[in-house]
């Protein structure tokens, strides 16, 4: 029976820890740690360096483009395997909103896996846990969204000091968006891009998308306009004259 049972077993993931190390430029360190448990045959795949880790489910969580995954792979004494990987992330951060000079940037939804396009959801199997770490010097925009299930400071080994938020399965949350943000200065460049016009029309005007589709019938309207004329007298042409006008044309 012992046998037969570990003849079926499969790798399982046992637990699963992601945590993003922000810097001031809007990228983040990513290292992600995967505990599992595996069957003999598959222990001696690893012993060898053979393992096809995203067949067991080993992969990246964070979706933006990043380096390549650093993966290192610690056996233990037992039938468990620490698999660590270790990626950069040049460009992490969302555009969350902006007012005047002033722009809220951070880590939102869409930079995860488990986002599925309308709701973000920390896994519960396995349990996952989520820890975004950002430079002190950043100015954390509230409120942090959902509430993170703890927060604290950590000074590394180099003197940074991080203001940390963590989020676990004991509290996993479903929400529609998640937001780490901080507040940053426009820059001049960015207060000049298209996008920023865009989102100043947006924002003080509505929909910009309402105002072009104006502008095109008015631009239109103009450079048609003797056709649109002629059109519409022919049109009118053919409408029956009231008798009242008629009688008006002839007293004048």
């Amino acid at each position: 029976m012992v046998l037969l049972l570990s003849a079926v077993s499969a790798a399982s993931i046992t637990s699963h820890s992601i945590t993003l190390t922000l810097n001031t430029e809007g990228g983040a360190y990513v290292q992600e740690e995967y505990l599992l448990r595996l069957n003999n045959e598959d222990l001696s795949l690893v012993e060898a360096g053979t393992v096809d880790w995203p067949s067991f489910g080993v992969a990246k969580t964070v979706t933006k483009p990043s380096s390549d995954a650093n993966i290192i792979p610690e056996v233990t004494q037992s039938d468990l395997v620490i698999v660590t990987l270790q990626y950069s992330v040049p460009e992490i951060i969302d555009s969350v909103e902006r007012k005047g000079k002033q722009e809220v940037v951070g880590v939102t939804e869409k930079a995860f896996s488990f986002y599925d396009g309308s709701v973000i959801s920390l896994p519960y199997d396995p349990p996952t846990e989520l820890v975004i770490r950002v430079p002190s010097e950043l100015s954390i925009a509230s409120p942090v969204t959902p509430p993170a299930y703890s927060t604290s400071v950590e000074i590394d080994s180099d003197g940074e000091k991080y203001s940390v938020f963590s989020w676990n399965y004991r509290h996993p949350f479903s929400t529609e968006k998640f937001r780490v943000g901080y507040e940053t200065e426009v820059s001049i460049q960015s207060q000049l891009s298209f996008r920023a016009f865009v989102e100043d029309v947006r924002e003080r005007f509505g929909n910009p998308v309402y105002w072009l589709v104006a502008v095109i019938i008015v631009v239109i309207a103009v450079m048609y306009r003797k056709e649109i004329a002629l059109l519409a007298s022919e049109a009118f042409a053919g409408e029956p004259v009231l008798e009242e006008d008629v009688e008006d044309e002839s007293v004048t």
